[in-house]
């Protein structure tokens, strides 16, 4: 074969080789020239403020996320403690309303949830008071037969257990009153 037609047919193969290589090394140079730019935005003031405005949008929406997980699991709990054949409710230290199922409810002789009322000033509520007081100075179970003040008549068993916040401490007392229907 003469020299003449094999540069013609390697000639192009080299040229588009070496054309491809030089392509190559330009992308590379461009990518780090962009990169070493971005740098320099970010290191400005509206950099900067690009940057923290990034953060701060990231931060919203791991926010917001957590918040739906917080109302979802809000939710899931509050079906639970509904669907307690018992009554079930939460008293803060000081006597507070936090938490409180229909059966708990009709049990201690309440229409509708008063949530943070204290149930102390409700009349007939001095035997719960003394178990609460008990618990919280033991920092153990206690359990009782007392008559709710929504349901006079016989005395039913009462679980009370101290909660911890937390930190550890006791902020507050469960009941769990055995009762499945309060007339």
């Amino acid at each position: 074969m003469p020299i003449v037609t094999y540069l013609w047919l390697v000639a192009p193969l080299v040229f588009f080789s070496a054309l491809l290589a030089y392509a190559l090394r330009r992308a590379s140079r461009r990518q780090a020239h962009l990169e070493a730019a971005r740098f320099r935005g970010r290191t400005s003031e509206a950099g900067l403020a690009s940057a923290m405005t990034d953060a701060l949008t990231r931060m919203r929406g791991q926010e917001l996320a957590q918040q739906a997980r917080f109302e979802a699991l809000d939710g899931f709990l509050h079906q639970v403690v509904e669907s307690l054949p018992h009554g079930l409710f939460v008293l803060g230290r000081d006597g507070n309303l936090r938490v409180a199922n229909g059966e708990a409810l009709r049990w201690l002789g309440l229409r509708e949830s008063v949530e943070g009322q204290v149930l102390w000033t409700l009349d007939g509520t001095e035997s719960l008071r003394a178990v609460a007081q008990d618990c919280l100075r033991a920092d153990a179970r206690r359990d009782a037969s007392l008559v709710g003040p929504g349901a006079p008549g016989a005395a039913v068993p009462v679980i009370a257990v101290p909660l911890r916040d937390s930190d550890g401490d006791v902020d507050g007392v469960l009941y769990l009153v055995h009762v499945e229907r309060v007339s």
